[in-house]
């Protein structure tokens, strides 16, 4: 519909892998995929992005949508080595430190101090530190910096950003980074945001979500919305992989025993637990066929 695929058309649908259109122009080495378009960085230095550009996410400077790889603006000024991409947002980590970030800011998720809309790169401000791992959900992101501590910007409905508050009834979000709580405690390993909340796994293998938990994508045995972090419940291992989608309410770790497990919404099979609909408010294993 919006391009995102790549192909050069747009409007219905490949059910098996089509190569997206030669203007890639090389072999990708970072992949990022958001709500409606996906960025690749080059083995040449060089990022490009494709599909919905409704608020700028593509980055080339324009709002138009793009149905083929097209060069993010020279504003980016540098090689990512960590590329994300969240609701209507992109973010990148740059080679030289910097973290940058285009596309739609209505929660604050651009991290610039302000809710306006960047159709180039812009940088995030007071973030503090080099980023080291990089997490976008819907309308919230999170990074991991180099002196270890944690914080996250944008939308703050549920406790997503991990500050000990939620912004109800306020709708504008915190607009530049803002430490996770010290409830956290300690520098995560691996980082995963949802749509509406955030999970990481700490260098002595605990496992902590905060956010948003109606379907129990927390992993913590409720469905109470928690605004600092909180412990995941019978994970039953340390998490080697995480992952939660930018419009997901489920989240799923693989564990250093080989064990894949998930946690949340079930409604269309998600958790791939052999069955459909209900929640699991704490991990369940995925089922081998």
């Amino acid at each position: 519909m919006w391009g995102e695929l790549g192909i050069g058309t747009t409007g219905g649908h490949r059910t098996v892998p089509t190569a997206v259109h030669a203007d890639l122009g090389g072999t990708p080495v970072l992949l990022a995929a958001g709500k409606t378009w996906a960025c690749a960085v080059l083995g040449t230095g060089v990022t490009k992005c494709w599909g919905d550009n409704g608020v700028g996410q593509v980055g080339d400077g324009t709002n138009v949508n793009k149905n083929k790889p097209t060069a993010v603006h020279s504003d980016l000024g540098g090689t990512p080595v960590l590329l994300a991409a969240g609701g209507i947002h992109t973010c990148a980590v740059l080679h030289t430190g910097f973290t940058k970030c285009w596309g739609g800011g209505s929660r604050g998720q651009l991290g610039d101090g302000s809710t306006a809309i960047n159709l180039t790169p812009q940088p995030v401000q007071n973030l503090g530190g080099t980023s080291v791992l990089l997490a976008l959900g819907e309308d919230h992101t999170c990074a991991v910096l180099d002196t270890g501590v944690t914080k996250c910007w944008g939308r703050n409905y549920y406790g997503q950003i991990g500050n000990g508050v939620a912004s109800k009834p306020s709708q504008q979000g915190v607009m530049t980074p803002t430490e996770v709580h010290s409830d956290l405690g300690g520098t995560p390993v691996l980082l995963a945001a949802g749509k509406s909340h955030t999970c990481a796994v700490l260098g002595t293998g605990v496992t902590k979500c905060w956010g948003r938990n109606d379907k129990g994508q927390l992993g913590d045995g409720t469905i109470t919305d928690r605004t600092t972090p909180t412990e995941v419940s019978s994970m039953g291992g340390t998490p080697i992989a995480l992952s939660a989608g930018p419009a997901s309410k489920f989240t799923c770790a693989v564990l250093d025993s080989g064990v894949a497990k998930c946690w949340g919404d079930n409604a269309n099979g998600h958790l791939g637990i052999g069955s459909t609909g209900g929640t699991r408010l704490t991990p369940a294993t995925v089922q081998v066929s």
